[in-house]
């Protein structure tokens, strides 16, 4: 699985681009081997002025599935990468038991 992050608007120290690419890694290892691609872009929405503002938009490119986006929002980059995660960790299991069942 090739995943890229895209920091719109600021520069993230290299351990946390590497704790969210693990985040990623580690929340869609099940998918793995159908996934072609990942892409992973956070952005800060209003700057310093705080709130839920910080955003994540994660890609995901499946082999035969097509292309899914979850898009989410939280007070902390991290945050964000985790829901965002979760979120898509449910739309591709949900794609698998829809595969299973017209096949069985």
């Amino acid at each position: 699985m090739i995943i890229s992050l895209i920091d719109r608007q600021r520069r993230l120290p290299m351990g946390i681009r590497e704790e969210m690419l693990n985040r990623v890694r580690g929340g869609l290892g099940r998918f793995a081997s159908r996934i072609r691609r990942a892409s992973l872009v956070v952005r800060d929405e209003n700057g310093q002025r705080g709130g839920v503002d910080q955003r994540c938009r994660l890609t995901v490119r499946l082999q035969s599935w097509g292309e899914y986006i979850v898009d989410t929002a939280d007070v902390s980059v991290g945050q964000a990468v985790s829901r965002a995660v979760e979120r898509m960790n449910r739309v591709l299991s949900r794609m698998a038991d829809r595969q299973r069942d017209r096949r069985g």
